[in-house]
Formats: structure tokens, sequence, C-alpha cells
């Protein structure tokens, strides 16, 4: 791993609770997290020439000037990000004739992250083999990344970098970025909480609200990620995009709109009930002059909370979950820790010590705080495209930019499910599923009619449309089964 001296603490950042080696991301004692701790992972095939040793530059010099590529966590006396003033880029090189694809993906999850030492991105470059009368294919790069310190637009950031220095012959210009997490965490320890705790408050999800994507069911017999990915064709998406705006919502409401009503179906419920599930909220529009361009945790996962009544018009439940998510924005910065103290409840027991009470009764009295983004969490990327003189500058020397994919990274939750618009005007919907909470083919059906619900959407246009039709269109599709969390 990287090398590194010189240290700089600082204390928490927004969307990250460092209240212990779990929340940071399931690190064992020594600091490490195996399989079955938190990554991301992103990977692209490499369009032109290649020098590998002008990609490992490139990254050292972002390395060089991102602070957060040289942080990591220490829990001595309490829990902060330390930063230092030197790290190594991690990159390791591969041939194809030594590893497959689906190997090297398994191996790479399985080294997980030491969190006590610095550099929680790493890359991976995987090239192809040499056969007479056979072209090599493109090299490809897997880009792993540990989600307590980087969310996926912040590695969007880091990406931008990487290609001006690559374009720059592997030097990045311009000294060490500021404002960087050290800024964001003074800005944020400047916020008066005083409204956000009224909020959070009465805002905190009930502790009957459904949370779980499925019914209960047994061992799936599986284990690991799995990965699923299918898309809205550019017709369908602007039907959507224009059933949502003549209601004055936009698309990813209309998104949360339909997996709220998943998460309803789920719970067998008769009548109104509360769901929650996570919603992804930028943490970069916030008073900080340069917040937009540090890349860090600021995009952090908020409870959302609605009703769904199935009697009720489609375009009620529109705008609850509209108004909820307007709510939220006025606190991103607002991580589940804090959110659990300033609901005035005690944190949820594990899952193995029972279940949680159900009923019009169950929220009388306020029961312990159960985070519904630790089931299931929505986010919808917004792109972010290289400048358009970067890109010619590149293309200049041969090099095209694809965009990146997600492999199946472990969330560290049964299931997320991320929504980006694709250079076809279409809306690509990928699902991340822990294997042993939710098997296979539930998954698979979850995420179908996720995207039947999202099709059908748009037929509804009578101000009348009740929640209850849409969900019509799932009548004789079968419910998806969903395992209990084994003991810990």
């Amino acid at each position: 791993m990287s090398s590194a001296h010189g240290v700089d603490g600082v204390g928490g950042t927004a969307g990250t609770d460092l209240g212990g080696p779990d929340a940071a991301g399931g690190a064992g004692a020594d600091g490490g997290v195996g399989g079955g701790g938190q990554l991301e992972q992103l990977y692209w095939d490499w369009s032109g020439p290649l020098e590998v040793a002008r990609f490992a530059a490139a990254w050292q010099s972002v390395v060089d000037r991102e602070s957060v590529l040289r942080a990591c966590f220490d829990w001595v006396a309490s829990p902060r990000l330390v930063l230092h003033a030197r790290a190594d880029a991690d990159i390791a090189v591969h041939s194809r004739s030594e590893v497959g694809w689906a190997q090297m993906l398994r191996r790479d999850r399985a080294r997980g992250f030491a969190l006590h030492r610095p550099g929680l991105l790493r890359l991976t470059l995987l090239r192809g083999a040499v056969s007479a009368g056979v072209p090599a294919p493109p090299p490809r790069v897997l880009l792993t990344y540990h989600p307590a310190l980087l969310d996926e637009r912040g590695v969007h950031l880091l990406l931008r970098e990487f290609y001006r220095a690559y374009a720059a012959g592997g030097v990045l210009p311009g000294g060490e970025r500021r404002p960087d997490l050290r800024d964001h965490a003074r800005w944020l320890a400047g916020q008066n909480t005083d409204a956000a705790r009224q909020f959070w408050a009465r805002a905190a999800p009930p502790r009957h609200a459904a949370t779980r994507p499925g019914r209960a069911g047994g061992a799936t017999g599986q284990h690991g990620p799995g990965l699923l990915d299918t898309r809205l064709r550019a017709a369908q998406t602007f039907r959507l995009r224009s059933w949502a705006a003549l209601r004055g919502a936009a698309e990813s409401s209309a998104l949360h709109l339909v997996w709220a009503l998943l998460l309803y179906r789920a719970a067998d419920a008769r009548g109104p009930l509360p769901v929650s599930f996570g919603v992804q909220l930028s943490g970069r529009d916030i008073a900080l002059p340069g917040a937009a361009g540090i890349p860090g945790p600021l995009d952090g996962p908020l409870p959302m909370t609605v009703t769904v009544d199935p009697g009720e018009p489609l375009t009620g439940l529109l705008h609850q979950v509209r108004d909820t998510l307007l709510d939220l924005a006025a606190y991103p910065w607002a991580a589940g820790e804090s959110i659990r103290a300033w609901s005035g409840r005690p944190p949820a027991p594990p899952p193995s010590a029972g279940t949680a009470p159900t009923g019009p009764s169950a929220g009388v009295v306020p029961g312990p705080f159960v985070d519904p983004c630790t089931d299931t969490l929505v986010r919808f990327q917004g792109p972010l495209p290289l400048p358009q003189a970067l890109r010619g500058e590149l293309a200049a020397q041969g090099i095209g930019v694809p965009s990146p994919r997600t492999a199946a990274g472990a969330t560290g939750r049964p299931l997320t499910l991320t929504a980006r618009h694709d250079a076809r005007g279409g809306l690509s919907l990928s699902a991340v599923h822990d294997r042993a909470r939710l098997a296979d083919e539930d998954a698979a059906a979850l995420h179908a009619q996720c995207l039947r619900l999202l099709r059908a959407l748009p037929g509804h246009r009578a101000a009348d449309a009740t929640a209850g039709q849409l969900l019509d269109v799932l009548e004789r599709a079968a419910v998806p089964r969903m395992a209990r969390p084994g003991p810990p």
C-alpha cells in the first residue's frame, strides 16, 4: 500500500459517520476490510495509445495535488480523518494471459482496503495478451474506491484531473487543491444545527416504515455482489420526463415515486403506510466557495420518508416525494448518526436481536431509529463531462474518453439503484445487490418491476389516476423475497 509521512489530522466529514470502524465501512480489528466491506468499482476500456509510465505519473500527480488521496482514518483517541503529506499512487498492471477479467474483479473485492493507511483509491490495468494474428483487446482500467472517503462525483472530478495530467505528459500543473476536505470540515463545524435538529426531530423515519425491498424469505445460498444493468430507451425517457415535468417535478421524483411503490408492495400493506429509503443528495451545493470541485464523500445518503396510499392520486404522491426531496436538500451534510441523535431515539438493535414492531400502533411511542439507507439507496447521477478543450487535446493525441461503467462492488446494503443518462438519451438503471440478502432471481425481478412501472407511469395521464392503479401493472408478478440478515 502507499507510504506516507507528515500527518495532519482533521475531524469528520459530511456523509461519513466516524463513530468507529463499523461506521467507516466495516474495518476489522486491524483496520482492514475484507470482501464483505464496502467498496465501489468503475471500469472502462482505454481508447488510444497507452503509456503505462505516463499513466502512473499522471495518477501520482493527482495524488500529490488532492489531499483526499492521501487520507486515512485513525481511531487511537477519537475517530478522525488523517491527511498525510505524501502517499504513493496504488497501481497494478496485469496481463490477460495471467488473469481473466472476472477473476481480477473477485481478487480486487477480496483485497478490500486498510482504512488506517492512506490511499483509499487504487487502479488496476488489465492489458491484452499478444497472440499471433489476433489483435490484442484494448487495455481495461479498473478503479476501486472506498465510499467512506469518495463518492462517485468525487471520483469523476479526480478522473478529470488525471486526464489533464495525462494530456500534459504526466504532470498536473499547479499546487495542492484548495478548498479540500479540511476546508469543508471547518465549514461544517461552523454550521448552526438548530434548524436541522428541529427538522429531523419530526422527519426521521418512523419505526413502522417499510424499508425492505422484498418479503421475508430464507437463506439465498449465494454470496458476493451482483450487478444488473438495463435502460429506458430515449423515447421512453422523454415520455417519463415529460410526464413528471407537466406535474411540476423532475424525472428523479418519478423514480423515487416508483421505488416507494415497490417498497409498499413488498410490505404487503393495506391502506396508507410510510415507506423509507435512502436518496443521495449533492453536498456540493453549499455556501463554501469552490465546494463543487472538492473530491470527497460530500454526496451523502439521506433517509426519504413518504406515505403511500394506494387510493391517492399519483400526482399527490409525486408532489410528496418532490417536496420531501426539497426539504432534505437543505441539510445535505447531515450524517446518519447525527440524524439518529437529533431524532431523540436510540439506535436500532442488531437485526438478530428481533424484528421491529409493525402495524398502526407501532409508531405511537417513539421507538429505535432505523436508518432506511442501510436497506436500499436510490441515486440519480448527473453527468460530469470533460471540458471540450481537454477532450480536443486528448483527441489530438489519439486518446478517447469513454464513460466509466459500474462493476458490482460491495455497497454494504442489500441493494443500491443508480440512474444516469447515457450518451443515446436513454436512462440507464444499474442495481448492485448483496446476493446473500437478495438472490439473483429476486434482484432481477425487483429490477424488472421497477422498469415496468417507469415505462407504464406516463400512460397514467388522468388527474385521478391512483397509485394503486399503477401497482396493478404488477398484479400477476411475484413479490421478490429477501433473506433476513444473519447474526453479526
